[in-house]
């Protein structure tokens, strides 16, 4: 693996020995997760994602969540079950959505039973310590 140093001084012309060495680290076998094949990669993904989910675990479960689309989707989600289960104010509306988004049809009533008797869990707010 060829190292490249930066230059401090970039009103001096660039040197044969500067051209050859970056020539030479471009030519270079790829390193790190470029090398991978797609196999690899997609397996490397999949574990580094499992990492940052447990990561996130422990951090939410520890009351300290980082912010991330993810948590803001299940903690969102966490909310409308509860509203749909205590019957709360604006679980109309998500009533309503779920109507529009399956159609009618007696999904959407089945989601409300399952959140009221419980078989509907929170991923996130059901599991924090009081």
């Amino acid at each position: 693996m060829f190292s490249v140093q930066k230059r401090n001084d970039m009103s001096k012309p660039i040197t044969d020995i500067e051209i050859s060495t970056l020539l030479q680290a471009m030519k270079a076998e790829p390193s790190g997760i470029a090398a991978m094949s797609a196999l690899e990669r997609q397996e490397y993904n999949r574990a580094a994602k499992a990492r940052s989910r447990e990561r996130q675990r422990q951090s939410v479960e520890a009351g300290a969540a980082k912010p991330n689309v993810d948590t803001a989707r299940d903690l969102l989600a966490d909310i409308a079950i509860m509203m749909l289960a205590a019957d709360a104010v604006g679980s109309d509306t998500i009533m309503s959505a779920l109507n529009r988004y399956y159609g009618g049809g007696g999904w959407p009533e089945q989601i409300k039973r399952r959140a009221k008797t419980g078989r509907l869990k929170t991923r996130i707010l059901g599991r924090q310590s009081a």
